[in-house]
């Protein structure tokens, strides 16, 4: 993807602003301090990831107007341009992407468009600053980490791996250290001598046995009957108790009981009575007075509907003098109106004229209603505008879109010559890919053949060492671990020969120890074997005779007059400078053909531009012709553009418009006149029949006779719709007095009815009653209470008689003391037990102390464990040690030939900017560092490397990061905001010469403001194109 402009709306200071195209491979933006190149490399993201949160520093309000954002145009790879517009909103401002045609593309296409890049790999690898650039937690990305680490080594954890064979070998000799379940060496040989001390002083006192044995039977029954004892106690503890927690229920239980036999129990009184007597007597007195009341009012309306009315004939013409009413607004307001209107439609008369003349000669009242000025007919003088604007704009586009092509294809061209030179210069390989396969097979037999001719010559020399006679079982032991550590050592060996240099003796050795190693294992377990059976002899001398012939395949494949390990070597290390040579060839073959395809694309994005550019042309002269002729139909002059149409259309509209105005007017006097001689018919006959005087030829007199027909008809109408309501009210009343009459008499029901079931009608002797009534629910309700707290304690089944029966004359401090001595006695009782159990345990646990013989058979068998586990402890170390030194020899090869493809990059360019002072990078396998080698072959960490060198390291990763990201995903633009300022002048310039390597990939857009880095880049790359930002306060 290349940024082709820029536009921002709002951002920062920026307001309206454009910038591009930018066609070079190198664009510098070059301003002072506070120019806004920080601001335009976050508009950049902002536009591409979406705006920061307000409280971000990269937000950058619009703080000189336009709306917060913009858009971006870029293209593609294929060269299709597209339009990223975002402004700010929820979740980062919502993104549109519009092709050229303006067809909305969605979020997927900006994703494809970054190569599904994230936020966080775009700031730290492609578009970074001088912070970004300081810190290398920025490069801690987890996808950023894993281009780093994840190609080359192979190897995740190794240093984590060396340091846990490290402790778990040191832990097999340190005191007190533990190797999962076995325990180490000190610890065991402690524990063994302990083992046989106990088994020589071990016996057993069976006297003092059968004794403890007699006594734990004894112990045991005493207790049994101890805990029988205790529960019967516990249980009577339990009922005195509770008697005492509800001793004073069952009292007050007596009293209430003896209380209520005193009182009749045979009322049977009204629920609330006496609150019910109170109400009905209340709402007697009440209803009485509502009955009182409701019959003045009865008496009052009858009174005031018997008067005579007034004005209540004018009601039988209410039609008519309503009527008049509606028209008075109307009249009042023509007899007003008229002679202004009348003075309207004269000077409206005046105004169409002077429009007719104004559109020139011919136009009259009749032409002006006849032009056709519909929608049609604008819509294609709209669209001739449109046309000639769009015709214009595409042939400047065009004209751009030719001269950019013409360009790119000098470009191209330049790019092809280049390529073709470097693979001119390169030369032809050494070897193709067959041949390099087949010598690399004949070096591998070859180094087989001479390990397996070294393996028999030493075979008969050795066979005499593995015989032996026997020993003893300490000695079988020693010569079985010393064999194990022997076989291992020689394993180790092997296998670092194979992975190490094919020269190195270890080959020897290791065959050597292995054998030794096998020939101890064969004297400590051997059986013995029959006299006289010898190896076969005929079998290795025809092995010894393939393994020469495979050789002299070999020497003859690789040109040899002598074989050996050296001369191998020197051959494998030859090779794989010629595979080097050969991949580089083919990667230039590649740079040259893709070269080539992007020239002859070029050539043909020319003449495409070139036709499209003719046929635009000829497509506005055909447009002209047509316009002249419409103009011509419609008689109107041919040099009319569609603007002046178009003025000429509303000019046209605007004399309609008057001309149907002046007609409005004319209508409307006439409407008047009318309007008056209607009103007139309806007022007369009225004012006559109700005595008004009125003149029919001067309008302003009907205005008076309405308003006093209309006074006149609302005081009957007062009238009648009061004698109405008064009827009504009547009725109401009325029905009002029977209702509080019917209320009366069902309290006076309801009175009589609350009194009868005491047989009185006295309402004292009722009061007193319910007093009795009260005073007996209230003894019975207390009751209730007690004895819902005595059968809390003792159930529902509890006699509250039997109860009392047992407490007897007790008081409850009474009751107390002899709860106090159940307890004391139940505290005596838990105590012998207690005695019991303790003396049970004492002795048991002596029982299980004097043991028996099956102790000495758990001592035998502990001896044994302990002598196996301290073998196979020796065992252990002898394959940690092992462990250690073949890894240790074979990571120093390993991150010798294979670094990851970022860091390998990285190093090429860091070695160029630090002009060779340093070597390059490396980085250690299995750590997630990267350390600066010199040229001496020291290893730097970044922490002590100068500040300069530290960030010249992390560009170089970048370097690399960008190749790695551009290869596998897209190539997305390089943006660097002053990264180089530390940087001496030669750094510095080697530093651009790098970036402008990454130009044939992809786009740099560098942001600085020192003029010595601007000229440093121009001559890195001749076609670097610079952009003046101009200073801005208060940035």
């Amino acid at each position: 993807m290349r940024i082709e402009s820029l536009y921002i709306d709002g951002f920062g200071h920026f307001t309206q602003s454009a910038f591009g195209p930018f066609d070079a491979p190198i664009n510098i933006f070059y301003g002072e301090n506070e120019a806004g190149k920080t601001t335009l490399l976050g508009f950049i993201r902002a536009i591409l990831f979406g705006f920061r949160t307000p409280s971000h520093d990269e937000f950058y309000p619009p703080f000189r107007g336009g709306r917060h954002g913009g858009h971006i145009v870029v293209l593609d790879e294929s060269g299709t341009r597209y339009t990223v517009e975002r402004f700010v909103g929820p979740r980062g401002g919502n993104v549109t992407v519009k092709d050229d045609a303006g067809n909305s593309q969605g979020d997927a296409k900006l994703r494809e468009l970054l190569g599904h890049s994230s936020r966080e790999v775009f700031e730290n690898v492609f578009a970074f600053g001088l912070g970004e650039l300081q810190d290398v937690k920025s490069l801690a990305n987890e996808e950023v980490q894993g281009r780093i680490y994840s190609a080359g080594l192979g190897v995740t954890d190794l240093p984590g791996v060396v340091k846990e064979l490290e402790g778990l070998q040191g832990e097999i000799f340190r005191p007190g250290g533990n190797l999962g379940n076995a325990q180490a060496v000190t610890p065991l040989l402690t524990e063994l001598e302990s083992v046989e001390t106990n088994l020589t002083a071990h016996y057993q006192d069976t006297h003092r046995y059968a004794e403890l044995v007699h006594r734990i039977e004894t112990t045991k029954v005493g207790i049994v009957d101890l805990e029988k004892n205790r529960a019967e106690i516990n249980t009577n503890f339990d009922h005195q108790r509770n008697l005492l927690t509800v001793r004073d229920n069952l009292m007050e239980t007596g009293i209430l009981e003896e209380k209520l036999s005193g009182l009749d129990q045979t009322i049977q009184f009204p629920l609330d009575g006496v609150a019910r007597l109170e109400t009905y007597l209340e709402q007697a007195g009440e209803s009485e007075e509502a009955v009182h009341q409701a019959g003045e009012s009865v008496e009052k309306l009858q009174s005031i509907i018997d008067t005579p009315l007034t004005n209540g004939e004018l009601v039988e013409d209410a039609a008519e003098i309503r009527k008049a009413m509606s028209e008075q607004a109307r009249l009042r307001e023509a007899v007003q109106d008229l002679p202004k209107r009348k003075a309207e439609a004269d000077q409206q008369e005046a105004d169409v004229a002077r429009q007719l003349k104004e559109l020139g000669l011919g136009w009259s009242p009749g032409r002006l209603e006849a032009f056709d000025v519909s929608l049609p007919s604008k819509d294609r003088v709209n669209q001739e505008k449109e046309n000639t604007a769009q015709i214009h704009q595409s042939l400047t586009n065009r004209r751009a879109e030719k001269e950019s092509a013409e360009r790119e294809l000098r470009s191209a061209g330049e790019v092809a010559k280049r390529a073709a030179l470097e693979l001119e210069q390169a030369g032809p390989p050494d070897y193709d890919e067959a041949e390099l396969t087949k010598r690399r097979g004949a070096i591998t037999a070859a180094r087989n053949g001479l390990a397996r001719i070294s393996e028999f010559g030493r075979h008969n020399s050795e066979r005499g060492a593995r015989r032996s006679k026997g020993s003893s079982p300490v000695g079988r032991i020693l010569i079985a671990v010393s064999s194990l550590i022997s076989v291992t050592l020689g394993i180790g060996l092997l296998a670092w020969s194979l992975v190490g240099d094919g020269g190195n003796p270890a080959v020897l050795i290791s065959i050597a120890a292995m054998a030794i190693g096998l020939g101890l294992a064969g004297l400590a377990f051997r059986v013995k074997q029959p006299s006289g059976i010898s190896a076969p002899v005929d079998s290795r001398d025809s092995t010894l005779e393939g393994l020469e012939n495979q050789l002299s395949d070999a020497r003859k494949i690789l040109g040899l007059d002598s074989m050996n390990f050296t001369n191998l070597e020197i051959l494998s290390e030859e090779l794989d400078a010629s595979n080097q040579k050969l991949v580089r060839i083919q990667t230039l073959e590649r740079t040259h053909r893709d070269a080539l395809m992007d020239l002859d694309r070029r050539e043909q994005d020319l003449e495409r531009a070139a036709a499209e550019l003719a046929k635009l042309d000829a497509e506005r002269v055909q447009g002209e012709d047509a316009w002249v002729e419409w103009l011509k139909e419609r008689e109107l002059v041919k040099t009319m553009s569609a603007d002046g149409v178009l003025d000429l259309f509303s000019r046209v509209e605007t004399a309609r418009v008057s001309h149907s105005n002046q007609l409005d007017r004319q209508n409307r006097v006439s409407a008047i006149d009318q309007d008056i001689g209607e009103i007139s018919e309806i007022v007369a006959p009225l004012a006559a029949r109700y005595g008004l005087s009125i003149d029919v030829n001067q309008p302003t007199t009907l205005i008076p006779a309405i308003d006093e027909l209309s006074m006149r008809l609302d005081s009957g109408q007062s009238e009648l719709s009061a004698l109405g309501a008064n009827r009504t009210l009547l009725t109401q009343a009325e029905e009002h007095l029977r209702q509080e009459t019917r209320e009366f008499q069902v309290v006076r029901e309801k009175l009589s009815a609350l009194l009868s079931p005491v047989e009185t009608e006295d309402v004292e002797e009722f009061r007193r009653l319910g007093a009795v009534s009260h005073e007996s629910q209230t003894y019975r309700d207390e009751l209730d209470e007690h004895m819902k707290a005595i059968k809390l304690v003792f159930g529902t089944d509890a006699d509250p008689e039997q109860l009392r029966a047992e407490i007897g004359e007790r008081s409850s401090s009474a009751l107390k003391e002899s709860v106090d001595e159940i307890s004391e006695y139940l505290d005596d009782v838990e105590q012998r037990r207690d005695d019991l159990r303790e003396d049970l345990t004492l002795s048991e646990k002596e029982l299980t102390e004097l043991g028996d013989s099956v102790e000495t058979s758990d001592l035998l068998a502990r001896r044994e464990n302990l002598v196996e586990e301290l073998f196979e402890l020796g065992f252990q170390w002898s394959k940690f040690s092992i462990a250690l030194m073949m890894l240790r020899m074979a990571r120093t090869r390993h991150e010798r030939e294979r670094q990851p493809q970022v860091v390998q990059s990285a190093s090429e360019f860091f070695k160029d900017v630090t002009d060779g002072r340093y070597e390059g990078l490396r980085a250690p396998a299995g750590e997630s560092v990267i350390n600066a080698v010199t040229a001496a072959g020291e290893e730097k960490g970044s922490s002590q490397l100068s500040r300069g060198t530290r960030e010249q390291m992390y560009l170089a990763l970048r370097f690399g990061l960008v190749r790695e990201f551009s290869q596998n995903m897209a190539p997305l633009p390089v943006i660097v905001d002053d990264a180089l300022v530390n940087s001496d002048p030669r750094r510095a310039l080697a530093a651009a010469q790098g970036l402008a390597s990454l130009a044939d990939t992809n786009q740099v857009l560098v942001f600085t403001c020192h003029p010595a880095l601007v000229e440093q880049f121009q001559e890195a790359c001749l076609e670097t194109e610079v952009h003046n930002l101009q200073s801005s306060p208060g940035i």
